[in-house]
């Protein structure tokens, strides 16, 4: 979905479509609406479509940006989209340091966030990492799913399905597990069920989180880490503490974090969140996007489709 912000000079959206299909007006001027970004995105799907054999089905929204997110709403609502991915409002140079896109980007993200009918994944991009050029390379990129529990990170992990199966994507689920609960034996008990497909998941209300968590790893593992295709790390935390700890020591590890956004209140978390810069990411999320910690990876967040009771009980 190509995004072109209209500008408030512009007295409707017609004038905008008055344009002809090079991008050039009437009068053979340049096109205010990013010409140059629009072929080098062309260019960028163009070249994936080839070299992934996968077809792509492009399209554009025109509007002011306060209106952006309902454009983003609507759009993704009509074309029955499953999930949608927003960039990130900032984004790492090559020299490390960070540029912000401007805090009309960030409210637009907040506002799909609330609104969407549909998953959310907010994409963190460090240049530094080559995961955005995987497709050019043969090298393997290692990519660590964070699993703390709850709707999003088993939306988040349901959505890792789609790299298992690219030879140059090696998946590794890393499980934070506190200190002293009840789950030693997780994966130890799994057994093997029939049509255990958990892409895209629902939850019923007569299972409390805890216990999906169980059955939806259990199954997870059997269908994938048992048959050699994902890797399981299991980190047992006593503090939110511990978890930074460990974050740090496997910055350096993978070009790709995906993790949920919320967890909610819990041990492993615990005093993170003292320091957020970016709620929209939820705790763990925003540590990694953060530019004063020593983690160089890209990192996608997922907020899974929250049902209209979910968003009340928030607001």
């Amino acid at each position: 979905m190509h995004l072109i912000p209209l500008s408030k000079k512009r007295k409707t959206e017609l004038l905008y479509h008055e344009l002809d299909e090079d991008g050039v007006n009437s009068n053979g001027g340049d096109d205010e609406f990013g010409t140059n970004e629009g072929l080098e995105i062309n260019d960028s799907i163009d070249s994936f479509t080839r070299d992934r054999k996968v077809m792509i089905r492009q399209v554009k929204r025109v509007a002011l940006m306060e209106n952006m997110h309902e454009e983003i709403c609507n759009g993704s609502e009509d074309l029955h989209i499953s999930i949608v991915f927003l960039p990130f409002h900032k984004h790492q140079r090559i020299d490390g340091k960070t540029t912000n896109d401007g805090e009309v980007f960030r409210d637009m993200n907040r506002k799909v966030l609330k609104q969407a009918q549909c998953s959310i994944g907010i994409y963190v991009d460090r240049n530094i990492t080559g995961f955005h050029q995987l497709h050019g390379f043969e090298s393997v990129q290692h990519v660590a799913a964070l699993f703390f529990g709850g709707p999003d990170d088993r939306e988040a992990l349901s959505l890792c399905q789609w790299l298992i199966n690219n030879s140059q994507i090696q998946l590794s689920i890393i499980q934070f597990v506190a200190d002293g609960s009840e789950t030693e034996n997780l994966v130890g008990d799994a057994v093997t069920k029939e049509n255990n497909d958990v892409l895209m998941e629902i939850v019923g209300n007569d299972q409390t989180n805890d216990e999906t968590d169980r059955t939806f790893l259990e199954e997870y593992y059997n269908r994938f880490v048992t048959t050699g295709q994902v890797g399981f790390i299991e980190k047992r935390v006593s503090n939110g503490e511990q978890t930074l700890t460990i974050l740090r020591e496997i910055g350096e590890m993978y070009s790709l974090f995906v993790v949920g956004k919320n967890r909610g209140d819990c041990l492993m978390t615990s005093g993170m969140n003292d320091w957020e810069e970016c709620p929209e990411l939820g705790t763990i999320g925003d540590f990694l996007a953060s530019s004063n910690m020593d983690v160089n990876a890209s990192v996608l967040v997922v907020q899974r489709h929250r049902h209209s009771f979910e968003i009340f009980v928030d607001e």
